[in-house]
């Protein structure tokens, strides 16, 4: 593909920006590891519609006590939270997770990560969660829900590796790809019209000026993540009021959520209920 859209990108950049627009709109699903699927397993399963997808909603734990709403990255899954799921049944949480559009077990068609923000949005009006946890890319997801709620009181928000700016995340893509800056004003204008923000804007920094206090954000990112770099989880932490950051060592940015210094992290941070 990166030799056809160097051809296309000198001949066509307009269809070297659509076709790199589709790319990063179709997640790849990763298989679950065993102790995902035995987690996943445990809970209560629905299937509820948005938008023309069938999603799957999974959840653990008493109903009526207060939620805490997962919210999962770019190409990932529900069971992606597992090694959580028993530390937050134990502060009595009534714990909800989903698979987003195209992802997990839910049905897949082209989406984009604006998309899961609107349906992360419909969560947390419905759900109203007193806790969020947000992995990666979910974190932007989550952030640009809450200001769609903007009534809505958040309690506690644990951010678990974070981007900063959406616009430095499609210039990684570009260089990798070594396309045009043409072809980038075209990609760019295909997720500006997908989003109704200039791409310049789509940063945790602009974002969080608009957020409602929240009581207790908790960042968790580790040095060695190869996939965000700890960077944007310090320019985060400065954007966000009264938040904690806290820096792990020889972490991958997917182990980290099965980690023991998560584990023990969470059992310390997580307010009880």
């Amino acid at each position: 593909m990166k030799k056809m859209l160097k051809i296309l990108d000198k001949v066509a950049p307009q269809i070297a920006g659509r076709l790199i627009y589709n790319k990063i709109s179709q997640p790849r699903k990763r298989k679950l590891r065993e102790r995902e699927e035995s987690v996943l397993a445990q809970s209560e399963r629905l299937s509820i519609d948005f938008r023309g997808f069938v999603l799957k909603r999974y959840s653990w734990g008493e109903t009526g006590n207060p939620v805490a709403l997962l919210i999962h990255g770019w190409e990932g899954q529900a069971g992606n939270f597992g090694a959580l799921v028993s530390i937050l049944l134990d502060k009595n949480y009534h714990v909800v997770a989903y698979d987003g559009p195209a992802h997990g077990e839910s049905s897949r068609k082209s989406t984009n990560m604006f998309e899961y923000a609107d349906f992360t949005s419909t969560r947390i009006k419905i759900h109203q969660p007193k806790l969020i946890i947000s992995h990666s890319f979910g974190t932007v997801s989550t952030q640009l829900g809450l200001l769609e709620n903007p009534k809505f009181k958040l309690n506690q928000w644990i951010i678990i590796t974070t981007p900063f700016s959406f616009k430095e995340f499609i210039l990684s893509i570009i260089t990798k790809l070594g396309v045009s800056q043409k072809t980038l004003q075209i990609l760019s204008s295909l997720i500006e019209k997908d989003t109704n923000l200039p791409l310049e804007e789509i940063n945790m920094k602009t974002l969080c000026q608009k957020m409602n206090p929240i009581d207790s954000v908790v960042i968790v990112h580790s040095i060695d993540d190869k996939v965000l770099p700890f960077h944007d989880a310090e320019r985060t932490a400065k954007c966000i009021e009264n938040s904690e950051l806290i820096k792990l060592k020889n972490i991958g940015h997917y182990k980290i959520l099965w980690s023991d210094e998560l584990n023990n992290i969470l059992k310390n941070k997580i307010n009880n209920n």
